[in-house]
Protein backbone atom coordinates (compact mmCIF):
# COMPACT_ATOMS: atom_id res chain seq x y z
CA UNK A 1 0.00 0.00 0.00
CA UNK A 2 1.58 3.29 -1.13
CA UNK A 3 0.61 6.68 0.32
CA UNK A 4 1.64 10.11 -0.92
CA UNK A 5 0.89 13.40 0.78
CA UNK A 6 0.81 16.61 -1.28
CA UNK A 7 1.18 19.49 1.16
CA UNK A 8 1.13 23.30 0.90
CA UNK A 9 -1.06 23.12 -2.20
CA UNK A 10 -3.63 25.52 -3.58
CA UNK A 11 -6.43 23.00 -4.06
CA UNK A 12 -8.89 23.71 -6.87
CA UNK A 13 -12.20 22.36 -5.56
CA UNK A 14 -15.83 22.80 -6.69
CA UNK A 15 -16.40 25.40 -3.94
CA UNK A 16 -13.25 27.45 -4.50
CA UNK A 17 -9.47 27.47 -4.21
CA UNK A 18 -8.07 26.66 -0.77
CA UNK A 19 -4.68 26.11 0.84
CA UNK A 20 -4.48 22.51 1.99
CA UNK A 21 -3.21 18.97 1.73
CA UNK A 22 -4.19 15.97 -0.36
CA UNK A 23 -3.59 12.35 0.63
CA UNK A 24 -3.40 9.68 -2.10
CA UNK A 25 -3.43 5.97 -1.26
CA UNK A 26 -2.81 3.41 -4.01
CA UNK A 27 -3.45 5.97 -6.78
CA UNK A 28 -6.80 7.06 -5.31
CA UNK A 29 -7.64 10.25 -3.42
CA UNK A 30 -8.24 9.27 0.17
CA UNK A 31 -8.59 12.62 1.94
CA UNK A 32 -8.42 16.37 1.47
CA UNK A 33 -7.61 18.80 4.27
CA UNK A 34 -8.42 22.49 3.83
CA UNK A 35 -6.55 25.01 5.99
CA UNK A 36 -5.35 22.16 8.23
CA UNK A 37 -8.95 21.34 9.25
CA UNK A 38 -8.11 17.63 9.58
CA UNK A 39 -5.38 15.97 11.65
CA UNK A 40 -1.94 15.75 10.09
CA UNK A 41 -1.71 12.95 7.54
CA UNK A 42 1.02 10.32 7.72
CA UNK A 43 2.35 9.10 4.36
CA UNK A 44 5.25 7.13 2.90
CA UNK A 45 6.06 9.94 0.49
CA UNK A 46 5.57 13.68 0.90
CA UNK A 47 5.58 16.25 -1.88
CA UNK A 48 5.77 19.92 -0.89
CA UNK A 49 3.86 21.65 -3.66
CA UNK A 50 5.08 25.09 -2.45
CA UNK A 51 1.80 26.90 -3.08
CA UNK A 52 1.31 25.61 -6.62
CA UNK A 53 -2.15 24.64 -7.84
CA UNK A 54 -3.44 21.09 -7.53
CA UNK A 55 -6.77 19.99 -9.01
CA UNK A 56 -7.73 16.65 -7.43
CA UNK A 57 -9.78 14.37 -9.65
CA UNK A 58 -9.37 16.55 -12.73
CA UNK A 59 -8.67 14.59 -15.90
CA UNK A 60 -7.17 16.51 -18.80
CA UNK A 61 -8.98 15.37 -21.94
CA UNK A 62 -7.57 17.95 -24.35
CA UNK A 63 -6.36 16.27 -27.52
CA UNK A 64 -5.39 17.03 -31.09
CA UNK A 65 -6.09 13.51 -32.31
CA UNK A 66 -5.16 9.88 -31.66
CA UNK A 67 -3.97 6.72 -33.34
CA UNK A 68 -2.00 8.61 -35.95
CA UNK A 69 -4.99 10.80 -36.87
CA UNK A 70 -5.00 14.57 -36.29
CA UNK A 71 -8.15 16.69 -35.87
CA UNK A 72 -6.22 19.62 -37.31
CA UNK A 73 -6.16 17.87 -40.71
CA UNK A 74 -9.79 18.95 -40.97
CA UNK A 75 -11.03 15.99 -43.01
CA UNK A 76 -13.68 13.48 -41.90
CA UNK A 77 -11.37 10.46 -42.15
CA UNK A 78 -8.97 12.02 -39.63
CA UNK A 79 -11.78 13.06 -37.30
CA UNK A 80 -13.47 9.65 -37.40
CA UNK A 81 -10.11 7.87 -37.06
CA UNK A 82 -9.16 9.85 -33.99
CA UNK A 83 -12.59 9.31 -32.43
CA UNK A 84 -12.40 5.55 -33.06
CA UNK A 85 -8.96 5.47 -31.44
CA UNK A 86 -10.27 7.28 -28.35
CA UNK A 87 -13.01 4.67 -27.97
CA UNK A 88 -10.32 2.07 -27.23
CA UNK A 89 -8.22 4.29 -24.93
CA UNK A 90 -8.28 3.12 -21.26
CA UNK A 91 -8.89 6.73 -20.15
CA UNK A 92 -12.32 6.76 -21.82
CA UNK A 93 -13.52 3.36 -20.62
Amino acid sequence: MCTTLFKNARLILPTGIFLGELLVRDDKIEAVSINHALPHFEAQHTVDVNGKYLSPGFIETHTHGAGGFDFMDGDLDSIYGACRSHLWDPLTK
